[in-house]
């Protein structure tokens, strides 16, 4: 986490994507400030993976962005609720 930037990157270490075979899984959340308009942000979110065998493609079907979708709800939630205290 790097709250200078804002910017959250997390690599999942076992279980999720790794069990179902992925050889790396890293998603990444940057909030940044939207200086055309007051009182919004842009959030920037990006999946990262990698799979070292090609017999692995069917399993681009199980990637998904509404966890991320998700996350910037949340995110946004946070951000409205806390900005002037």
């Amino acid at each position: 986490m790097d709250d200078e930037k804002r910017v959250k990157e997390s690599d999942t270490l076992e279980g999720g994507f790794l069990h179902l075979g992925f050889d790396h899984y890293t998603i990444r959340v940057e909030v940044i400030d939207n200086n055309t308009l007051p009182n919004h942000c842009i959030i920037r979110s990006t999946i990262k993976y990698e799979l070292e065998n090609d017999s692995k493609a069917h399993l681009l079907s199980q990637l998904s962005i509404q966890p991320l979708i998700t996350i910037a709800h949340v995110v946004g939630d946070y951000i409205v609720n806390n900005h002037n205290k």
